[in-house]
């Protein structure tokens, strides 16, 4: 988890009036084989290579991500769809 909120974050549904963050940005990156180097290095200082490869062919973030409210309450702390 750690690893996860060194990261990057993004505003995940930043449509509503109460949007929440979410670690790491590469949760909601569209493209994960699109990736630039920078990115790439983000993604692996939190993945091995097999996941990261499993990952780019599954076309989406999978791996554990954080979710925070903009009133920093925890939302959630999973993994998968």
């Amino acid at each position: 988890m750690l690893d996860l909120l060194n990261a990057p974050y993004a505003v995940f549904d930043s449509s509503g009036e109460d949007p929440s963050y979410v670690w790491p940005y590469l949760a909601v990156v569209p493209d994960l084989s699109a990736l630039t180097p920078a990115e790439k290095v983000d993604a692996y200082r939190i993945l091995t290579h097999e996941q990261f490869t499993e990952l780019t062919e599954l076309e989406a973030w999978y791996y554990w991500r954080v979710y925070i409210g903009k009133d920093g309450e925890w939302q959630a702390f999973v993994a998968g769809d």
